[in-house]
């Protein structure tokens, strides 16, 4: 460990990053390897400020064990941006990030090491979970219990199942897939969250063969029309979509064919705690799919199987659900719990100047991966540019209006550690799945608790530490 903090000082010192220690992508995500990981993929000519940050985020988690005598200049400079100093003897320093404008911050400030706060819940597997997926172990009891709940249910039944963001409920649907010879229909709610579904089926070799593939009009590397035939055909038996292709798009006519020849075999709504609210309020046809659920069901002969799936249910939910997805069997299986791996911390500000001086606070000092997200595009695009004109370059944006081609492309670099931040809107919300997310800033108040569980659940899927920091305006 002391050879790899030694040669990132002497790379500060020469200002070369060609003599930063060669490491790979830690397992191990709260381990000093993991910045210096990250700085490796960031510190490619110029030192500037994503590099600096970095370089903080090193610093505190190797407890200020890092020299490098002599600095350049411009290094010294940039790294005073994220209050990283050096001392006569070339011992680099950074303060615990507990900024005057946060209440009650002790000495370790918001940006400790990351810590493990998820109970040790991993269970044997049986011999057919390991041969049909390569998991010898459950992630907990729940999920094992969840997955076998969908697997048992009776032909036309409607199976509801909650647990909590980052568990692996996704698993009960691919089981569905593995284990079924037609189309497993999973509804989603945007397209972020298709194409991340998508991406991940994809990894999993032992469901190459159903061709898993999402549904998008204006996708770069199919069409629709492809996607379509591949449906049609059997070809693909895993398909991602929005409610939109199914009830007025494109996709209707080719489900109603696969219902009318029993060749539907489960229609999946994962984040289904949405119908209600994006149903009611700017989605109609979150609400119109029940209609069209029922036609199916009704093509099938009853055989069709259903499956909701999400981490916030209420009560009133599960019961507006059992209405628009009505079956006589119907059944629920429930673990829900509050995320024992996020800090929480809030501030409301009278001014908007002074929330986002507390912005760029953040940003300069609060370690990576982080998500900032805000509630209208506008903000959005703004504050993405004002990060932006700080030097930051690994910083993208995410929102409603961000096309379909460059979601692909911006997903794709979020999930190869290209992108540093990302500033967004709830479009980059429901299901994006990272586990080393260790930052979500907020620089609004979420419409509901739905949103907020669901964009505060994009940090710590590793099962580490992660801050959560709230900014909004009085």
């Amino acid at each position: 460990m002391s050879s790899v903090i030694s040669k990132l000082g002497r790379a500060l010192q020469n200002d070369d990053p060609t003599q930063l220690p060669e490491v790979g992508k830690p397992q191990d995500h709260a381990e000093i390897r993991y910045p210096i990981w990250r700085l490796q993929r960031a510190w490619r000519g110029v030192f500037g400020p994503d590099e600096a940050v970095l370089v903080r985020q090193a610093l505190r988690w190797a407890g200020g064990q890092i020299f490098a005598p002599q600095l350049p200049e411009n290094i010294r400079n940039t790294l005073q941006h994220a209050q990283v100093y050096a001392d006569d003897a070339g011992r680099l320093t950074a303060n615990a990030f507990a900024p005057a404008w946060l209440d009650n911050i002790d000495d370790t400030g918001i940006d400790p090491t990351p810590v493990s706060r998820v109970p040790k819940e991993d269970v044997p597997a049986e011999t057919y979970v390991t041969a049909s997926f390569g998991y010898p172990r459950w992630k907990s009891q729940a999920l094992k219990e969840a997955c076998w709940h969908a697997l048992r249910a009776a032909p036309g039944a409607t199976t509801l199942i909650a647990l909590p963001t980052g568990s692996g409920k996704s698993l009960c649907f691919h089981y569905l897939a593995r284990f079924s010879t037609g189309l497993t229909l999973v509804i989603v709610p945007t397209v972020a969250l298709a194409i991340d579904q998508y991406r991940a089926a994809r990894e999993l070799p032992l469901l190459a063969h159903l061709d898993a593939r999402y549904f998008a009009a204006d996708d770069p590397d199919f069409t629709a029309q492809q996607v379509a035939d591949a449906v049609r055909t059997g070809a693909t038996r895993l398909l991602f979509t929005s409610p939109e292709a199914c009830v007025s798009g494109r996709l209707r006519s080719v489900i109603d064919e696969l219902a009318s020849q029993g060749r539907l075999d489960h229609v999946v709504i994962d984040e289904a705690h949405m119908v209600g609210t994006w149903g009611i309020y700017f989605r109609v046809d979150f609400q119109l799919l029940s209609t069209h659920w029922r036609q199916w069901r009704e093509r099938s002969g009853h055989q069709l199987r259903t499956l909701l799936l999400s981490a916030t249910f209420t009560p009133e939910c599960r019961e507006g659900l059992k209405t628009l997805f009505p079956a006589q069997d119907w059944s629920e299986f429930i673990s829900q719990r509050l995320r024992p791996e996020i800090a929480y911390h809030v501030r409301e500000f009278e001014a908007v100047s002074d929330r986002n001086a507390a912005l760029l606070d953040c940003i300069w000092q609060l370690p990576r991966p982080a998500i900032v997200y805000t509630t209208r595009v506008d903000d959005a695009y703004a504050f993405h540019s004002r990060v932006q004109q700080e030097g930051f370059r690994r910083v993208e944006c995410f929102t409603g209006e961000t096309s379909r081609a460059e979601r692909r492309c911006l997903l794709e670099r979020w999930r190869a550690d290209d992108i540093d931040v990302m500033v967004a809107t709830s479009a980059f919300g429901l299901g994006v799945d990272k586990p080393d997310v260790r930052s979500i800033v907020h620089a609004c108040v979420p419409e509901n608790l739905d949103r907020f569980y669901q964009e505060v659940g994009r940090g710590g899927r590793d099962g580490y530490s992660a801050v959560r920091d709230r900014k909004s305006v009085v």
